[in-house]
């Protein structure tokens, strides 16, 4: 885990804040179907236009996933993570 309260990590890998993205659809989808399966959604913290991103190093400091979010719903797939760490 990585606190970056400064966001020179943030920015070094790309990552960006954007209002136009926060609101794609694959967002309204994914909250209406976690509603539909009971969950309750949490307040907005911090940088609501903050993009996030995956991002798995080794202990040789080799990145092994870069995935910067298109949108706060687009995360990787378990599939890819396995295959991430089966390469490290």
């Amino acid at each position: 885990m990585l606190l970056d309260p400064d966001r020179t990590v943030y920015r070094a890998y790309g990552l960006e804040r954007s209002k136009t993205k926060v609101w794609h659809p694959a967002v309204f989808l994914t909250y209406f179907r976690l509603l539909l399966k009971g969950r309750k959604l949490r307040p907005v913290q911090g940088d609501p236009y903050q993009l996030g991103g995956d991002f798995l190093i080794d202990r040789q400091n080799v990145v092994r996933l870069a995935r910067p979010s298109d949108n706060p719903a687009d995360r990787p797939t378990i599939e890819e993570i396995l295959r991430a760490l089966g390469a490290a």
